[in-house]
């Protein structure tokens, strides 16, 4: 092992997808430390192989991985650390205003999701710095999120956090109705689990593979007055395809509010 260290600072929910898919790299030749209040976490990242596991940061951090909530940010004292190079996945929280609590840190802001814990995600990528061994370091292990999507404005993170960074939860919204249908028509749960998560990743994939539109490959499906027109009407009639439309908007302006410290409660 070398004398290079990584840190993550928070491995709840997003944190600890990230922690899951990208420490395998560090895990090679870096010391790998996890820091959290969370014993249950500690114990369940120590599982898969964190060098070190503590409840407050340590000093001489090369990388630090910031997966905390970001009204915690002025309790963490990152000045006594100083890293090196700092990975925020904090939504809202600008490079600025991260800055201003570790003046010596280069900063990144990156948005990934949860399906990143399986090398399945993308992850927006902001970052204005000048690139290192640190910084190529990351880019690296990030690989093993899944798709990389570098942006050039550091306001498209906070568009992104409504949209790819919360898509998941969205997706497993409709998912839960579709499999209640499912078992409704006689499918046993498992059985209607599989039939909707390969309909959801076979229809991902066309949309990917595609250069239609969406409405154009919705359309393909249907055939006049057949039973996915009917489906599709009522989705229509109660507006839903409007509803998702305000719910990713209103998310992703949160995440713009979020940048001022007091709508973060």
């Amino acid at each position: 092992m070398n004398n290079k260290n990584c840190v993550y600072l928070g491995v709840g929910n997003m944190g600890f997808s990230v922690f899951k898919a990208t420490a395998p790299y560090f895990l090679k030749s870096w010391n790998v430390t996890v820091v959290d209040k969370d014993r249950e976490k500690l114990e369940h990242a120590r599982g898969l192989g964190a060098h070190n596991i503590q409840e407050y940061l340590p000093t001489d951090i090369d990388i630090l991985f910031l997966g905390v909530r970001p009204q915690d940010l002025p309790n963490i004292y990152l000045e006594d650390s100083s890293p090196s190079l700092i990975i925020s996945m904090m939504a809202g929280v600008s490079c600025e205003e991260i800055i201003r609590h570790s003046p010596h840190s280069a900063i990144v802001r990156c948005m990934p999701n949860t399906p990143c814990e399986n090398g399945d995600g993308i992850t927006p990528i902001y970052f204005n710095g000048i690139s290192d061994f640190n910084y190529s370091s990351f880019i690296e292990s990030a690989q093993y999120l899944g798709e990389l999507f570098f942006v050039n404005e550091e306001s498209l993170i906070d568009s992104a956090t409504g949209i790819s960074g919360g898509g998941p939860a969205y997706i497993m919204v409709i998912a839960e109705a579709m499999i209640k249908a499912s078992q409704e028509l006689g499918f046993s749960y498992f059985e209607s689990k599989r039939l909707v998560a390969k309909t959801l990743e076979g229809s991902g994939k066309m949309l990917q593979k595609s250069d239609k539109l969406p409405a154009t490959l919705a359309q393909d499906v249907m055939t006049p007055n057949g039973t996915t027109e009917q489906g599709v009407n009522e989705l229509k009639a109660q507006h839903v395809d409007r509803a998702i439309y305000e719910a990713l908007l209103k998310a992703s302006h949160k995440a713009e509010k979020m940048a001022v410290p007091e709508n973060r409660t």
